[in-house]
């Protein structure tokens, strides 16, 4: 998160004598980075800058710099605040010859480490900039925001630290008790304690935090409201249950990095942690094209290779008349040097490469060890058991010396009968997925329509009990509704689903339901729900595996749902488990119209 460090955002400096003209420029450029358009920004900044610099006003020269570096950082494009923050180092240093603004290159760096979630890095820069902006005319003004940006950087990391300079922002703004802005900068402090309150679900300290802070701002006189004011709103429209307008309004927050932060915190608050994980999501896809903690440590790396560079040309200035000899040879010595690491990092790199290769070839073939275990693991259970049974009874029958009636040896037969078919059942299903695992399923499609593939389904399905358990088929499609599809493949598909729910219900329905979706080109989908015992949250995640079973005492591979699942993505739609009914388990299997 960034925030405004510079008096001359809200007035101009007493060195800008054009003050009419000052605050029209001033006015221009605050409205630009509202905006989105970075040209029309950058045009209302460089007109803004060139004004200043005329006029010898560097406090309002480099708040133009400022506020263009700020406006590519709400954005999130760090690495475009980065090149900047270099630019106006080199400003400082080679054009302006600026001394008591070199504290903005460490503040600004560590506004952009912050917003990478580069915690650690942030705070030293902050250090770093508290340390150069003492002894100077901002500190008065300044100080206190690099106080709360610290406690920002904290927030997400360490509520005691950020509490701690949160605190040390209010002893800074107490010291300045006759200025102008102090209501706003009080009620901000409160405002940010109401939110640490939140976050450490100290709920009622929270609530009389929220009212300090109003209590200050309606003494506010300044015309602006402090940075953490609006926020303090959101939590507070949370804590009395306004859980929908609180995300519209974090939705609509101006730094985009602070809308997923602050959602995240209502999310958790609402216990809807996959939700918060969403979000969260969400804000790493945001950042630059690469990873948060990547860029910040690259950009480590360069402010290291910078200060370098610096020194040594510095030094070279200094010793290029009387030492050139001995520069030379240092050179050449830099040079070999270069060339040895340079040499060593191809090889390391190299070496890297084949670790890396040997490590995942390494895994694929533990992988490969692992399932072939598991699967003679699984398929010598699942049929030993049956075989038992056949044998057992075989046994019975065969012998002379025990007597059956005909309805004992009816009921061995069926007994028989019922493994056998398990047996067969299984060796079919293990049949079916190494031929489709082999072949391209998707180059034997055929128009299939969809009622009718639902009530042969339901036809082919294990029989129920009738007096406990109804079978339903819903159709609210059209009868010439037809798909495109491998007719094979959806047959088995269906007719998993179903096996498992008969498994799995001994009284309640079973439901089979075929419906078009208005939207996403009109798939249609196929919906097989039961009142049967459902599904654990522990076993949620992994039921699309194969040789993972719901309930391990189950007869079955484990292999059904994840030949659905895969089997479905290869035909250009999916298998989803719907955890919001709770009434049984609901599978929905998406197919496209075509999947050509």
């Amino acid at each position: 998160m960034a925030f405004c460090l510079l008096p001359a955002t809200l007035a101009q400096s007493e060195q800008c004598r054009d003050t009419t003209t000052h605050l029209r420029l001033q006015r221009q450029m605050l409205e630009a980075c509202k905006g989105d358009d970075a040209a029309v920004t950058d045009a209302a900044v460089a007109e803004y800058q060139s004004h200043a610099s005329d006029e010898g006003d560097m406090e309002a020269y480099y708040n133009g710099w400022f506020n263009k570096i700020l406006y590519e950082l709400n954005r999130m494009h760090i690495y475009e605040a980065y090149q900047m923050v270099q630019d106006m180092r080199h400003d400082m240093e080679h054009d302006h010859k600026a001394t008591e603004e070199r504290y903005l290159v460490p503040n600004m760096l560590g506004q952009i480490f912050n917003a990478c979630g580069y915690y650690h890095g942030a705070m030293e820069l902050f250090k770093e900039a508290i340390q150069q902006v003492r002894g100077t005319h901002y500190e008065a003004s300044v100080l206190n925001t690099i106080y709360l940006g610290m406690a920002h950087t904290c927030l997400s990391e360490d509520t005691k630290q950020s509490l701690h300079w949160i605190t040390e922002y209010a002893m800074e703004v107490e010291k300045h008790a006759d200025n102008g802005r102090y209501y706003r900068n009080m009620a901000n402090a409160y405002a940010f304690r109401s939110i640490l309150d939140f976050k450490d679900e100290r709920y009622d300290d929270c609530r009389r935090n929220c009212q300090e802070a109003q209590a200050m701002e309606n003494r506010n006189q300044s015309g602006s409201q402090g940075t953490f004011f609006s926020y303090m709103r959101i939590y507070r429209s949370v804590l009395e249950g306004n859980i929908d307008s609180a995300l519209t309004a974090a939705r609509y927050l101006a730094i985009h990095k602070d809308r997923y932060l602050v959602m995240r915190d209502i999310y958790h608050y609402c216990h809807q942690p996959l939700m918060a994980s969403k979000v969260m999501h969400q804000l790493t896809h945001l950042r630059d094209s690469i990873t948060g903690i990547m860029i910040t440590e690259n950009i480590s790396k360069s402010e290291a290779e910078v200060r370098l560079a610096n020194e040594h040309r510095e030094a070279t200035e200094r010793l290029n008349v009387m030492l050139t000899i001995a520069i030379v040879f240092t050179l050449l010595f830099i040079l070999v040097l270069i060339i040895n690491i340079l040499n060593r990092r191809q090889y390391q790199k190299r070496l890297l490469e084949k670790n890396q290769q040997l490590r995942k070839a390494t895994s694929k073939a533990r992988e490969s060890d692992r399932m072939k275990t598991g699967f003679i693991r699984h398929v010598s259970h699942e049929l030993r058991t049956p075989l038992n049974i056949i044998n057992g009874f075989t046994q019975v029958l065969t012998n002379k010396d025990m007597p059956l009636s005909d309805e004992e040896r009816h009921q061995v037969a069926v007994t028989m009968e019922e493994n056998t078919q398990h047996i067969i059942s299984l060796v079919n299903k293990m049949i079916i997925m190494a031929d489709e695992d082999a072949t391209d399923i998707r180059s034997n499609l055929h128009k299939v329509n969809c009622i009718k593939a639902c009530q042969q389904a339901i036809v082919a399905m294990p029989p129920v009990d009738a007096t406990k358990v109804k079978v339903e088929l819903h159709t609210p499609v059209p009868d010439n509704l037809c798909i495109t599809t491998n007719a094979e493949c959806l047959k088995h598909m269906l007719g998993c689903l179903l096996e498992n729910a008969t498994k799995f219900t001994e009284k309640g329905r079973i439901a089979l339901t075929v419906e078009q979706k208005p939207t996403d080109g009109g798939d249609v989908r196929f919906i097989v729900e039961d009142t049967g015992c459902g599904i654990s949250q522990e076993a949620q995640p992994f039921i699309f595996d194969r040789f993972t079973k719901g309930d391990e005492f189950s007869k079955g591979l484990g292999l059904g749902l994840a030949y659905c699942y895969e089997t479905a993505q290869k035909l250009g739609g999916g298998l989803e488990h719907d955890t919001g009914y709770s009434h049984g388990t609901r599978f929905i299997i998406t197919l496209p119209l075509s999947c050509s």
